[in-house]
């Protein structure tokens, strides 16, 4: 794949919120606006006639993400237009085994880097034929290095192949999504079209449903006596600050501590991070008895002293979306999340999360902030914390851990999240824009001249 060979600088220093911005960028602003307000007049509009519609998605190695992320969009797209089926390439070495309950999904494995070549299983003639004739091709969210080459393919078969394509969250500062390519990205920069809410009729109760039994009887649902978190993180900088923040902010309370996380070389570089920066015996301090490790196999028990609450640190592996669903909604405390999906359930939890970035993912953590300020001023605490979020990754100082447990503490964090919620999921929701976009592209492919009289329109603002 290749790598974007500009970039468009939307995102200035950290303070910078606002700022100055050029004519060009005020153009565009005004047109992307009046662009999502289009996508929500044509979700109100009906398609009288059956559409084909593939959600064509591959991914990436480690990207098991983009393939919750294709599940989430068939859900939608599925119920809307029943002619929806699903492409799926995935990675020989990292199989898929689930598909969708509604629609038809094909997978082709591939192999080879994220970065390098990638040697794709052959599109069978079959297959190739149905793309060939369906309506509307969307590549989401992660691009496809050979996609232009094969819609080269499929339109000398049918000319009037709509295709779109929509990124994951906060890629506009890359070329391929520069607004004028006509590609879009989901995220909550104004320029972008928002992320999934995740509304959900689940409650902490849901977690007898859980799918995973093993789980199930391992998870005490009496919040009386345990507390429950979910460590989804990625890097040992950020797990060991998410582990930090809480296990300390919670050493005045003496209900014991589970945690589900789901890299156990990551647990391990965690713990070592501990030994190495204050040493075990620091969690002593913080009202921890014992340590006890659950794997699928075994067992290990830490003990730290004579007295205290237990610490229950669950290895996760290979969990259904739909119990991850249920996970998220019955954590308590403190949500530990990275990448795009995991981030959107945080959100819709309503819980305080902790986002784990890397560095390509920092735009997310500025528009939070940006959010924050604008729209939640009463709350500025979740304007302070997602500023120290974002300054995670390029730092290493000590500091930060105490700074994160301040604010942890502070009885109007855990009230602000609830809020981000509510504003997230009212104005800032992925899924009405895609609809809109999919039935967008469905008219006009049926009123060819109607895409003609919008862009001549929306030129004019």
């Amino acid at each position: 794949m290749e790598n974007p060979s500009k970039e468009v600088n939307l995102y200035g220093e950290l303070d910078k919120f606002v700022g100055s911005i050029s004519e060009r960028e005020k153009a565009v602003s005004r047109r992307l606006q009046i662009e999502k307000a289009i996508y929500l007049l044509y979700k109100e509009q009906q398609i009288l006639e059956p559409a084909s519609i593939a959600i064509f998605t591959w991914v990436i190695l480690d990207g098991k993400g983009d393939y919750f992320a294709q599940q989430e969009a068939a859900n939608l797209l599925c119920e809307k237009f029943p002619g929806t089926y699903l492409i799926t390439l995935v990675h020989k070495e990292r199989p898929i085994h689930t598909r969708h309950p509604q629609c038809p999904q094909h997978f082709l494995q591939y192999s080879g880097k994220l970065k390098g070549p990638i040697i794709h299983e052959a599109f069978s003639d079959q297959l190739l034929t149905q793309l060939a004739q369906t309506n509307l091709i969307l590549e989401f969210p992660t691009a496809f290095p050979y996609m232009s080459a094969l819609l080269d393919i499929l339109k000398k078969q049918n000319p009037a192949l709509k295709y779109q394509r929509i990124g994951e969250h906060s890629v506009i500062n890359a070329a391929d999504f520069e607004p004028s390519t006509g590609a879009r990205c989901m995220g909550l920069h104004p320029w972008e079209m928002g992320i999934f809410s995740k509304k959900t009729s689940l409650t902490e109760s849901s977690i007898l449903q859980l799918q995973d039994k093993k789980l199930l009887a391992l998870l005490n649902a009496d919040k009386k006596s345990h507390t429950f978190n979910i460590a989804y993180t990625k890097t040992d900088w950020g797990s060991y600050l998410y582990f930090y923040t809480l296990l300390k902010g919670l050493s005045r309370n003496h209900k014991q501590i589970d945690i589900c996380f789901f890299r156990l070389d990551l647990l391990f570089e965690v713990l070592e991070l501990f030994k190495r920066k204050e040493g075990l015996p620091l969690w002593k301090e913080w009202g921890i008895g014992e340590v006890v490790i659950y794997t699928e196999k075994n067992l290990v028990p830490i003990p730290i002293a004579n007295s205290g609450k237990m610490l229950r640190l669950i290895h996760c592996e290979n969990l259904a979306q739909a119990d991850m669903h249920i996970l998220f909604r019955f954590a308590d405390d403190l949500i530990g999340c990275t990448g795009d999906q995991t981030l959107c359930e945080a959100i819709g939890s309503g819980a305080p999360f902790f986002y784990d970035s890397l560095l390509f993912k920092r735009p997310i953590l500025h528009d939070l902030m940006q959010l924050a300020k604008s729209r939640l001023s009463e709350f500025p605490i979740l304007e302070h914390y997602f500023r120290l979020l974002y300054e995670i990754p390029n730092t290493l100082r000590k500091e930060i851990g105490d700074e994160l447990v301040d604010l942890f503490n502070d009885p109007q964090f855990k009230k602000g999240f609830p809020r981000l919620r509510k504003l997230i999921q009212q104005e800032f929701a992925f899924e009405p824009i895609l609809e809109g976009i999919v039935k967008r592209a469905l008219f006009h492919q049926r009123f060819p001249s109607l895409e003609d009289v919008e862009e001549d329109l929306l030129k004019k603002f």
